[in-house]
């Protein structure tokens, strides 16, 4: 078992421009500050990592967690106008909380279990209300299943990520009715592979549930319109993905 305890206080100068290049996909408005002052934050956290047996199969098991509160930060605030992007100062009104578990299983000699959980509460001051970080999922489930033949010849996996709701901004709401949050959607994804003596052949399958956002532009057919908006993709926008490929191995290094 390995338990770990970390403190202490950051300073960085935030690049507004390359920082938030995607919020360029939309007609709205730029309001900066005067001038661009150093972020400051304090964070505490820890971690602990232990490994046991059950069912005479090796499990690890590994948790951390991290609070980070900002004496000053540079935050988007996405809630005051749809025409407008806000960018402000906070002092002492933003901080994160992450808590993440994984856990990781021999099943048997051939398949493995691996299986995480992710808690994200970000939270700063958007249009006078303390509230969740837009875009930002509060949860994240991903569970992977593994398996290999006996000659390591064969190799396939199946991955799941369930990702939790979204706050969205305020033009989101106005488009897409009173809910205010994204749904909950899977991303399921997996691939095969087989390796010859030099040669990896691989066939893949991604969003293997098909789940895709509805109007995921919005405006899209008016991209003059002020409404005009593709920055608040939550979710998958393209339907089931097949692919392969081949992978040489030129030089193999021996052992």
């Amino acid at each position: 078992t390995d338990v770990r305890i970390t403190s202490g206080r950051g300073w960085r100068s935030p690049n507004y421009l390359i920082e938030n290049n995607a919020l360029m996909a939309s007609n709205k408005y730029w309001v900066l500050p005067a001038e661009l002052l150093p972020e400051i934050s304090w964070n505490v956290g820890g971690s602990l990592a232990t490994e046991f047996q059950c069912f005479r199969r090796k499990v690890t098991l590994t948790s951390d967690i991290y609070y980070t509160w900002f004496e000053r930060q540079l935050v988007v605030d996405r809630d005051v106008s749809e025409e407008f992007l806000v960018f402000n100062y906070l002092e002492n009104q933003s901080a994160s909380l992450a808590v993440q578990t994984e856990l990781d299983a021999a099943l048997s000699k051939q398949w493995s279990l691996r299986a995480a959980y992710k808690y994200l509460k970000v939270t700063a001051l958007f249009n006078g209300t303390r509230q969740q970080q837009t875009m930002v999922p509060t949860h994240r489930i991903l569970t992977t299943m593994s398996w290999a033949s006996l000659n390591k010849r064969w190799q396939a996996d199946l991955t799941c990520n369930l990702v939790g709701p979204m706050r969205m901004p305020i033009g989101y709401a106005s488009e897409g009715g009173s809910d205010h949050h994204s749904p909950w959607y899977p991303f399921v994804f997996g691939q095969i592979a087989h390796q010859f003596k030099q040669i990896k052949v691989y066939l893949g399958v991604e969003n293997l549930l098909n789940v895709k956002q509805p109007n995921p532009i919005l405006f899209a057919s008016n991209p003059q319109d002020p409404g005009f908006d593709a920055t608040m993709v939550w979710g998958p926008i393209t339907g089931v993905n097949i692919y392969g490929g081949l992978t040489f191995i030129l030089k193999q290094k021996k052992s």
